[in-house]
This record gives C-alpha cells, structure tokens and sequence, in this order.
C-alpha cells in the first residue's frame, strides 16, 4: 500500500512539472509572437517618420526658415533610425528564438561584406576619432552563408567596439582562414572592457555591463546575442576575451564546412 502511495505520488508530481513546463513553454511562444508582431507594428510608422524627418533635414521643399527646425528634425530622423535599430533588433532575436529565421544561404565574399559593415560604421568612428584597422586576407574563400546574417552579425561588433571605445582610441577588424580550414572575424578594441563575471552574462538578451563608464552608454544589450545566435544557425560559434580598461575582442569562428570550395569537395 505505501509503495502504491509513493508511486501515485511520483505521478501526480511528474503530471505538475510536465503541465507546468507547457504552460511555460505557450507562455514563451506568446512573448514571441508579440514581440514579432509589435515589431512589424512599430516599424511602419517609424519608416514614415523618419522619411519625412529626412525630408526636413534636407530641406527638400525649400529652407524650413527658422535654423533650430533643421536642429529638430535632425534630432527627430536619429532618434527614430535608433528606435528603428532597435526593433529590427527585438524582431531578429525574435524569429531565432521561435525557430522561424531561415538562412537565405548563397555564396559570400568576405571583404565585400566587411567593406559594406565598416562603411556604415566609419562616420560614428569618426566622430569620436576612433582609428579603423582593417586587416583582411586577401587568400579568402568564398563561403556559403546568409549575406545580410554575416553583415548584421558584424555591424552589431563593430557598433559595440566603437560605443565603448573611449575618444581617440582604436578598433580593429580582422578577418583570416584558422587552422581548421574555417573562418574566423575578429572585432577588437581599446575600451573599458567586460569584468570576468559579467562575460557570460553579456550573451544574454536585454542584458548589461554594469559601471560608471557603461551607463552613459545607450543599448538594449541585444547586439551580442542577436549576433551569437547568427553565428549559431551558421554552425560557428563566438569568444569574448575582455580586460578592464584594456579593450575587448570578440571572434566569430565559421567552420570549414562554410567554405564553398570544401562543401563542393
């Protein structure tokens, strides 16, 4: 009688945990489909109001007349582009979480997407006279992979590299063949870095560093893990090595099967 009791017992507890984590796992799936579907909400009428800001920014209809509406609307056009990084953003992580990102895979040039990633993010460089390193292979191979992926995956890099990057300092790209036969991308930089115990935190979603010289730093802290799980779906995987006040570099290995030459081999 007591050994039906216990196993009556174990069953009832296994029928709880197992409700519970469907319960957990439909409340999940509806978090994600309402960020997904509040995103595509958002990004139509920040599209309008950051077109027609531009409009006023260029003063395509004639001079607006007083010199603080073109101070404006400048100030109008980059804070919706921001909320607009943001919300693509949310979107991305979004479908990679609920499995629905599918890779749009054909054949990649590296120093193309590296040329492009680094042209977007030289006037914020620029600004901050931040110097540029870029040091690519010229023996690259061609790789199978999602052009816009690996373009997005880089700029989310780079963008962190030159947010926390002090004035006058430095960030560097570099981009080689390792010794497995793979790729890998490195983004490295000269600023406040991560503390120890904060670096696999950073890999998650919302998440950041906390201290004085990160604060003033606006973010959602979704570009690193946004970035790694890109990588993730193209089979690669992502290394943060970070010292205080030294700089951080991030690597991005894809693994040899993403070379074209050795897929068709």
């Amino acid at each position: 009688l007591l050994g039906w009791y216990v196993l009556n017992s174990l069953r009832r507890g296994q029928s709880r945990l197992l409700q519970s984590m469907q319960e957990a796992q439909m409340a999940d799936r509806s978090k994600t489909e309402f960020l997904a579907n509040m995103s595509h909400e958002l990004r139509t009428p920040l599209n309008a109001i950051i077109g027609f800001s531009e409009m006023m920014k260029d003063e395509t209809f004639g001079p607006l007349g007083n010199e603080h509406y073109g101070e404006y609307s400048s100030l109008i056009h980059y804070s919706g582009e921001h909320l607009l990084d943001i919300i693509n953003d949310v979107l991305e992580l979004s479908k990679v979480e609920a499995g629905k990102f599918v890779l749009q895979e054909t054949e990649v040039a590296l120093p193309i997407v590296v040329e492009s990633a680094v042209r977007l993010i030289e006037p914020r460089a620029e600004e901050k006279y931040i110097a540029l390193d870029i040091d690519v292979a010229p023996d690259l191979p061609t790789i199978i992979a999602d052009d816009r992926a690996l373009k997005q995956i880089l700029l989310n890099l780079l963008s962190n590299a030159v947010k926390f990057t002090p004035p006058a300092g430095a960030v560097g790209v570099r981009v080689a063949c390792n010794v497995d036969g793979g790729v890998e991308m490195t983004v490295s930089d000269t600023g406040c870095g991560i503390p120890d115990d904060q670096l696999a935190l950073v890999m998650r979603p919302f998440h950041q560093v906390e201290g004085a010289r990160t604060r003033s730093e606006s973010g959602t802290g979704l570009g690193l893990p946004l970035s790694a799980s890109l990588v993730a779906l193209h089979g690669g995987d992502v290394r943060i090595d970070s010292k205080i006040d030294r700089g951080t570099t991030v690597s991005v290995t894809l693994p040899k099967t993403r070379v074209a030459t050795a897929q068709a081999a």
